[in-house]
């Protein structure tokens, strides 16, 4: 695993070295955006924290890694519990997830440069969120590897198209702040975002007692009723309501159109940003 892991590694590094490339005019932009004086990380914090479409794109990012988390945490329990089968099925839900999302990376970034990037980020989320549901009524590894060939797909084209929404927020938060602290911004989101793993950990303790599980094999313990719904719950239930609640939130509070995005970077060539 590690050699295959370290090779796919190296491969995609490689791949990365003609877009990361900085040009003459780039090295010159950011020598003189280095030379002015920056503020300080909790002052960034502050003004970051007042910007609405900054917050409300990392609060759908952190909407969507509680879901993935969540549905990766409970794949054990679904094979187990719910499909009944041996620990080695566990992979198969997770190798179409990985592949249907790689496949759709293409299709999503057509898509949402026809009609827009905006508009398909959350129709992905909303295909991503609704489709969860499912999973609180079917029993099957046939209609499991559907729904996650069907999430897979959503979450690639969230994945892809999240990187074009975060860069209109950037440039607005530039333009306003008039200094180029992406590092920070960025910085920022990560930090939020890793709180979907204490998020996973609370819903699954508070969700597993309220539903009484029982630690175990199966086999040698039978899980009550209200254990199965629980599981049901944090693979689906829970995560749908999750995601599509931040969609919502994103489609009615960002506000930055592709006539927007354009205005936005004219003011950055002009503020030399």
């Amino acid at each position: 695993m590690a050699i295959i892991v370290t090779i796919i590694g190296i491969i995609c590094a490689i791949a990365f070295i003609p877009g990361i490339r900085e040009d003459e005019e780039m090295k010159e932009r950011r020598a003189i955006i280095d030379a002015k004086k920056r503020d300080s990380f909790f002052k960034t914090l502050v003004f970051a924290l007042k910007q609405k479409n900054f917050m409300v794109f990392v609060f759908i990012s952190l909407c969507n890694f509680i879901s993935v988390i969540l549905i990766q945490a409970s794949i054990s329990y679904w094979n187990a519990w719910i499909l009944g089968y041996p620990k080695d099925y566990e992979i198969f839900p997770l190798l179409v997830f990985i592949i249907t999302g790689v496949l759709g990376v293409p299709v999503w970034y057509r898509l949402g440069t026809k009609y827009g990037s905006v508009r398909m980020f959350i129709v992905s989320n909303l295909i991503f969120g609704f489709g969860l549901f499912a999973f609180l009524f079917i029993s099957d590894l046939l209609f499991t590897l559907i729904l996650f060939a069907i999430g897979g797909l959503a979450l690639g084209g969230s994945k892809t198209l999240e990187i074009v929404v975060f860069s209109d927020v950037i440039d607005e938060a530039m333009i306003k702040s008039g200094k180029r602290q992406e590092g920070i911004y960025n910085g920022i989101r990560i930090f939020i975002i890793c709180l979907s793993i204490i998020a996973q950990v609370v819903l699954f303790a508070i969700v597993h007692t309220a539903t009484n599980y029982i630690p175990g094999k199966p086999g040698i313990v039978d899980q009550p009723s209200e254990a199965l719904f629980g599981i049901r719950l944090l693979i689906g239930g829970i995560p749908a309501v999750v995601m599509l609640f931040g969609t919502f939130l994103f489609w009615k509070i960002y506000d930055i159109t592709p006539e927007k995005s354009i205005a936005l970077k004219k003011q950055l060539y002009q503020l030399n940003l």
